[in-house]
């Protein structure tokens, strides 16, 4: 069995177990909400974002670059 499933059946089990009517209120709604809106202004800004790292000027490095620079940071 993979680490995925053992994690979703010691979940399971936890919520099985629970006494705590918050907790099942919690689990329920989180697995009923499946999706969310975006405010306007939020969409907007997710936008800008995608489209800058699409572009190229996000500002991301690829991970062997960041892992160097922050092992290097660690460092001093």
């Amino acid at each position: 069995m993979g680490k995925l499933a053992e994690k979703k059946i010691a979940v399971v089990e936890r919520i099985l177990r629970t006494e705590d009517p918050g907790i099942i209120d919690s689990v329920d709604e989180l697995l009923d909400r499946g999706s969310f809106a975006l405010s306007a202004a939020q969409q907007k800004e997710l936008d800008e974002i995608r489209a800058k790292h699409l572009s190229g000027d996000g500002g991301s490095s690829p991970w062997p670059e960041a892992r160097k620079r922050i092992l290097r940071k660690l460092r001093k």
